[in-house]
Order: structure tokens, then sequence, then C-alpha cells
């Protein structure tokens, strides 16, 4: 196993850039998720090994995190790499401080559907990702916002999910809360009969942000892609909040898939 911290000068304006060179295109990172997936350079790290970036990161290429091991970005300077971020394999760490984006992407997708593979998105402290990011969880990706069980917060868009012939895309919340700033939850189907449901788990999810006066309708578009008989396409543990302290907020299903609420909390 190895480990690698990469840091720059005491106040760099940019220290590592991520160039516009293609090295990866979109159908190689996610074939399944459309034609506005990422393409872009890859930072590969092995398996079993790490490598930590405390610079700044930037430029105007878009990033693609490719093998097993850990890409983690550090440090108390925000990132400027403004352009879509995809995790291929491995897992991408966002562990600045709390309130520090690790990414200033506004489109960020989570694995590639290829079997065998697995993908990260790790949250070390809030406020990691922009407060109007879009997510895409392919079948083979997974969030986890909470990964320190901090109760850490992040505010998101959109979020689309996956089902998979192998697995299905996981958001776990933990002691965390999400918030939707946007309308839209998203489950597409690759196919039919598929074996497991795609779940968010845990935590708090919000539907407003908190103070906001005037109330939301959220929409959960759920697509029919669970085998029959195995249950509900979309699972849903955490608990679920209007999230202002002051208007009301709405939840309307559509699609031919089922939404379950399930867990403890309510």
């Amino acid at each position: 196993n190895s480990f690698v911290k990469f840091t720059g000068a005491a106040n760099p304006v940019q220290a590592l850039t991520i160039n516009t060179t293609t090295t990866l295109d979109n159908t190689t990172l996610a074939p399944n998720l459309g034609a506005g997936c990422t393409s872009g350079s890859s930072i590969n790290v092995a398996s079993g090994s790490g490598l930590d970036v405390s610079a700044i990161v930037g430029g105007g290429g878009s990033l693609i995190k490719t093998g097993q091991g850990q890409l983690q970005f550090s440090g108390s300077q925000a990132n400027t790499l403004a352009t879509s971020t995809g995790v291929k394999q491995g897992s991408l760490f966002l562990n600045k401080v709390a309130g520090v984006q690790s990414l200033a992407s506004t489109t960020v997708f989570i694995g590639d559907d290829t079997a065998g593979n697995s993908a990260t998105l790790d949250l070390g402290a809030s406020g990691q990702l922009p407060t109007n990011v879009n997510l895409s969880v392919a079948s083979t990706g997974a969030v986890n916002l909470d990964s320190n069980l901090s109760g850490n917060a992040q505010q998101i868009n959109s979020l689309t999910l996956e089902l998979g012939p192998v697995t299905s895309s996981t958001v776990n919340l933990g002691a965390g809360t999400l918030t939707l700033t946007g309308n839209n939850v998203i489950v597409n189907a690759l196919g039919g009969g598929n074996p497991t449901a795609a779940a968010i788990n845990d935590g708090t999810l919000a539907l407003n942000t908190y103070n906001n006066q005037t109330g939301v309708t959220r929409t959960f578009t759920v697509a029919d892609g669970v085998s029959a008989g195995t249950g509900a396409d979309l699972t849903i543990t955490s608990a679920i909040v209007d999230g202002t302290g002051f208007a009301a907020s709405n939840l309307t299903k559509t699609g031919l898939g089922d939404l379950e609420f399930d867990g403890i909390t309510s």
C-alpha cells in the first residue's frame, strides 16, 4: 500500500491544473448516463494506494477519477475546477474544511455501470460541493454524505439514480442532511428485471432550504426496473422534512416504478 500527498505553495493561485486534453470520453466513463456525461483527463490511483491533494485544483478540463484507490481533496483553500467531474472507479474523498468547496463542478457523475467496478463520492465535511450541483449516480456508484459521522450537510440541485443488472445506486446520508434546491429526483433503469432497488439511506432528506418562506414541490420520477415481486424501485429510509421551518413542501411521485418509505424515522 502507498500514500502520496501533493501540496502547493503557501498561497498558490493554482497548483494542480487539469487541462482540456481528453484522455477518456463519455462512453468510457458511463455509457448509460447519456450524451451529457463527462469526458476529460483522468487521475488514476491504484487499488491499495492513496493520493491527497491539498493544493488548489483548477483548470479548464474535466476530471475523471480512475483506479480503485482513493483520491482526496483536502486543505483550507477552495478548488476552482468548475467543469464536470466523474468518478469511474474507487473513491473521491472531498475533505476540505467545512464550507470550503472541494469541487466547483455543477455536474458530478459517480460510477460507470461496469460489472466488478465500484465508485464512491465521499464527503468528509459540510459544503464540499456547490449548492446547485447535479449528482448522477450510476448503478455501480454510491454517495456517502457523512463519511466521518459528524452530521455533514450538503445542498444539491438534482439527483439521478440508476437500477442496474447487478447493483443499483445508493446514497448514504449517515447522520447528515441532504437538501434539495431543485425539483427533481430521477431513477432510471437499465432494462427490466434488475435485482435491487436504488436507495437513499438514513439521515435527513430536506425538500427545501432552511428559512425559505416559499413552499416547493419536489418531483420523484421512478422507473419500473426491479424484478416483479422483489420490492420497490426506490427505497428511502431517511427522515423527510420540509426543511424551511416556515412553508410546507410537497413531494410528487411520477413514473411506473414503486417508491417505498421505510426505516424508523418519518
